[in-house]
């Protein structure tokens, strides 16, 4: 998606228009399966080339590349209580580069609010523990994804809509935008200058 200001380069990525000196390159992974994630992704990469970095939005897999990259931002939806196997297997190739670079994590689910089924789904992450003591991230963000009736097979739907589930698109973007927002606060000092990397 891009906004006014927004343009994107050559190689994909997106950048202000007037790219500010402390402008960081910074890569938005994500993994998802129905495409929820992946607007989430774009939403972040789109507001961060706002605030004057440039941003590259990739599916991850464990081949991705990373290097010339000042920080990152990556997420996966949750199925079964569990980030997909994609985003893990990334993390899992490169701990020694995201564990020396400003990182963040988020994770895409379905919230409280769209049903009482099942609460793993808006819970947080099991393998989070294990990946927060391998990388140190900077920040993990829980965030609504959008959930629809072909998302849902058999059985799995009577349960949903029996314990009040509502189907449809919770993705709060003002959210997005402001957790967007404080990844740049996080990256650049009160100076204007960016952080040590």
């Amino acid at each position: 998606m891009s906004l006014s200001g927004d343009r994107n380069a050559p190689d994909g990525s997106r950048a202000s228009a007037a790219r500010p000196p402390q402008a960081l390159n910074i890569l938005v992974g994500y993994s998802g399966v129905h495409g929820s994630t992946h607007g989430v992704a774009e939403r972040l990469a789109t507001r961060l080339a706002e605030c004057g970095h440039v941003t590259v939005v990739v599916p991850l897999v464990a081949e991705q590349k990373t290097g010339g990259y000042d920080a990152f931002v990556l997420g996966s939806a949750i199925h079964h209580g569990a980030w997909l196997a994609q985003a893990t297997d990334f993390i899992r190739s490169h701990p020694s580069t995201l564990a020396t670079h400003p990182t963040w994590l988020y994770s895409v689910g379905v919230p409280p609010h769209a049903g009482r089924w099942p609460a793993r789904h808006a819970a947080e992450p099991r393998q989070l523990a294990g990946i927060r003591s391998l990388i140190r991230p900077w920040d993990h963000q829980m965030m609504a994804g959008a959930i629809y009736r072909d998302h849902v097979p058999g059985w799995r739907h009577l349960a949903f809509r029996a314990r009040g589930g509502r189907y449809g698109d919770h993705r709060d973007w003002k959210a997005v935008e402001g957790w967007a927002e404080h990844i740049h606060r996080r990256l650049v000092t009160a100076d204007g200058t960016a952080t040590g990397l």
